[in-house]
C-alpha cells in the first residue's frame, strides 16, 4: 500500500513541542503557537468518561501481557520508558485498533483514494459514497488547512461539501462515538476560518456556510453511513464559551497565593 495514502496537508505544518501548529498571526505579524481545533473542540466535552475508559483498557492489555508487569516493576512516573508500555498495553487491548481504523477510513473515502480499498473495509466505503450520494452532497474540496484568527485555532478539515442549494458545507467524519457539543464547535471553528498558506502565512476566503455543516457517520464494520445536518450557527455561541473556558483555566493559578503576601 502506498505511503502517500496516510500522508497529511498536516504533516507539513511547522509545530512546537507540544505539536501546536505555528501559525503568522497577521496582528502582530509574528508567528505563534495556534490551538488545534479538535482540542479546542473537546474544551466543554466532559473528559472523565474517556479517561477511564482508556485506563480500562490498559490495565486489560497489561493483565494480557505479563511481560508488560514485568518492564514497569521499579519504574517512576517520569521514567521515559513508561509511556511506552502504556501504548503497548493499549495495543494489547486493541485500544489503537479503532482509532487505525477511523484513519484508514478517512482515507478511503477521499475521492481519489477508494480504489485501494481493503475488501474488509469495501462495505463502509461504499455505504459513504451511497449515503452523501442520497443526501445530495458533492465533495468539493479535501484535507484543508485553515486558520482561525479570531479564536487562535487552526486545523484541517475533511471535506467541503456543495449541497442541493449551491451551499459549500464543512463536513467531518467520524468512525467512534458521536460527540455532538464538541463536533458542533469543530465544524463551527472550520466554517469560521479561512484557507492558509503554510509557505507564506497568507489567507483566503473558505467560502462555508455559516449556519449548517455535516457530520457523516461512519460506524466501523456496519456497512451503514449516516449523514447528518449540524447546526453550526448556534454553535458560534459555543466556542466563544470555550474560548472564556479556556482562559478561565488559563490564568487560574493567580487565583492561589501564599497566605499573607
Amino acid at each position: 500500500m502506498s505511503e502517500e495514502l496516510f500522508t497529511s496537508v498536516d504533516a507539513d505544518i511547522e509545530r512546537d513541542r507540544w505539536g501546536r501548529p505555528l501559525i503568522l498571526n497577521p496582528r502582530t505579524g509574528e508567528v505563534q503557537a495556534y490551538t488545534r481545533i479538535s482540542t479546542f473542540a473537546s474544551t466543554l466535552d466532559d473528559g472523565g468518561g474517556l479517561a477511564t475508559w482508556k485506563a480500562k483498557h490498559v490495565a486489560l492489555g497489561l493483565a494480557a501481557r505479563r511481560e508488560l508487569c514485568d518492564l514497569i516493576v521499579g519504574m517512576q512516573y517520569g521514567d521515559p520508558g513508561l509511556s511506552e508500555v502504556v501504548e503497548r498495553a493499549a495495543d494489547a487491548a486493541l485500544l489503537n485498533e479503532k482509532a487505525d481504523y477511523g484513519t484508514a477510513i478517512h482515507r478511503f473515502t477521499e475521492p481519489d483514494k477508494g480504489h485501494l480499498t481493503p475488501d474488509h473495509m469495501r462495505d463502509d466505503v461504499d455505504s459513504y459514497h451511497r449515503a452523501i450520494q442520497d443526501a445530495g452532497l458533492m465533495v468539493a474540496a479535501t484535507e484543508q488547512f485553515v486558520v482561525n484568527h479570531e479564536l487562535g485555532v487552526a486545523g484541517t478539515l475533511d471535506h467541503l461539501y456543495i449541497d442541493k442549494q449551491g451551499r459549500q458545507l464543512v463536513g467531518d467524519k467520524k468512525t467512534g462515538t458521536l460527540r455532538p457539543l464538541s463536533t458542533a464547535i469543530q465544524l463551527a471553528c472550520y466554517a469560521g476560518a479561512e484557507l492558509y498558506d503554510i509557505k507564506t502565512g497568507e489567507t483566503s476566503p473558505l467560502g462555508a456556510d455559516l449556519s449548517t455543516a455535516v457530520l457523516i457517520h461512519i460506524p466501523r464494520g456496519e456497512g451503514i453511513t449516516k449523514v447528518y445536518e449540524v447546526n453550526i450557527g448556534a454553535a458560534g455561541l459555543l466556542c466563544e464559551l470555550a474560548r472564556e473556558v479556556r482562559a478561565a483555566r488559563s490564568g487560574s493559578k493567580s487565583l492561589v497565593k501564599a497566605w499573607g503576601e
